[in-house]
């Protein structure tokens, strides 16, 4: 079973539409993307890994079943742009999710 059919599977046990990755070391064994500055928007049609234009070619390479996107600008936004597209309603989220990301992505 490949990784991109055990997230879609455990999308689907766990009744979400999409899960919000931050830590380093779970975005480094989801995506084997070894650069820093990164997180995971994983849906059930798409993987993300978005990261900021130091990355990106890295991130290419190293990420090859992601889809890489350099979030200029704000994160919520380009998350709440993406959720938008999928419709994505509900989104699991790490423990270390932050309020004050809570709140920059409850903005958008």
């Amino acid at each position: 079973m490949t990784e991109k059919m055990k997230i879609i599977d455990f999308l689907r046990e766990n009744q979400l539409d999409a899960i919000f990755v931050q830590k380093d070391e779970n975005c480094r064994y989801l995506s084997k993307f070894t650069g820093s500055d990164s997180y995971l928007l994983l849906t059930k049609e798409e993987l993300y890994l978005l990261t900021d234009s130091r990355y990106t070619e890295q991130a290419r390479k190293e990420a090859a079943d992601y889809t890489v996107v350099d979030y200029k600008g704000h994160l919520a936004e380009i998350v709440a742009k993406l959720a938008g597209e999928y419709h994505i309603k509900t989104m699991g989220v790490e423990t270390v999710f932050s309020y004050q990301m809570y709140l920059s992505f409850h903005k958008y």
